[in-house]
């Protein structure tokens, strides 16, 4: 659909906005709760053995909880088929330049999610790999903070990447606009009542970032994924070679806490893949 075919009703809806409002509204209550509830019992009831695990833990929870309080706070209303914006939550305060900032605090608390889990994960692995390099890495304080400092900024500077491009081709929301209302007059009804409204297109400032995002993103979500399988791979193999040395109780605990792990990445991916889908799909159907 293009010039003139989008009708500003296509566009605004009331009724799924307030539904989408209210259950917003009711999961980020579930999830204050949950969360605080899941951070208490890790930081207090956790057994002395557990050791700096809980902390890794701990992360984990504050890193989700953090992303879903920003989220809650931008509540973003996408408007099909451009790549368009406008802020339900307390965001809608800041000015419509603040897009380019929140777009990137958002993928910067993701990627810290997949950070935590994959940090988590790791050292759910190497505790079958007693007295290696692995499992030292893991268990030794200072090493492990390395380690987690490193990967924390390797992981952050990826994500910055591709924001490179607006330092050079600075985004100016306003030509974006421009475009979009000149292709589908039926944007302009709907910026007078989101003045906060905000989008981009392939031929605008926004070209650079997409450019930059695919080239960076794409290669280290195949990283991430190839991890995952590898690590899987490994645990497979140590815990077989172990199996028989192992008394049964221990390797069902053993298991179990590694399935807790496994289901943990699973639901992360079921909510974020539509996403990801959903945005790819805006960004290559412009309207022609």
């Amino acid at each position: 659909m293009a010039n003139g075919t989008i009708t500003f009703e296509m566009l605004d809806r009331p009724v799924i906005n307030l539904i989408y409002a209210y259950f917003h509204h009711t999961c980020f209550c579930l999830t204050t709760v949950l969360m605080s509830i899941g951070i208490f019992v890790v930081y207090k009831k956790s057994p002395k053995e557990m050791g700096h695990y809980k902390y890794l833990l701990l992360y984990q929870l504050v890193s989700v909880y953090a992303a879903e309080l920003y989220y809650y706070m931008w509540r973003p209303i996408n408007g099909f088929p451009y790549i368009t914006i406008y802020p339900a939550g307390p965001f809608e305060l800041l000015p419509a330049q603040a897009v380019i900032p929140t777009i990137y605090g958002v993928l910067a608390l993701l990627v810290g999610i997949v950070h935590s889990l994959l940090i988590n994960l790791l050292f759910r692995v190497s505790q079958i790999f007693y007295n290696t390099t692995f499992y030292h890495l893991f268990n030794k304080p200072r090493d492990l903070l390395k380690l987690f400092l490193i990967s924390f900024v390797m992981f952050q500077f990826i994500v910055f990447v591709p924001f490179i491009g607006f330092f050079f081709h600075p985004y100016d929301y306003q030509v974006a606009i421009k475009t979009i209302t000149q292709e589908e007059p039926a944007y302009i009804e709907l910026i007078k009542q989101h003045p906060k409204f905000s989008g981009c297109d392939w031929s605008d400032s926004c070209q650079p970032f997409i450019t930059l995002a695919i080239i960076v993103y794409l290669p280290f979500t195949l990283f991430i994924i190839i991890m995952i399988l590898a690590t899987y791979y490994l645990y497979y193999k140590q815990n077989q070679f172990l199996k028989s040395m192992l008394i049964d109780r221990a390797s069902d605990l053993n298991n179990m806490l590694f399935r807790a792990l496994t289901i943990q990445y699973s639901l992360y991916l079921l909510l974020i893949i539509p996403s990801v889908i959903l945005l790819e799909f805006g960004a290559f159907s412009r309207p022609k």
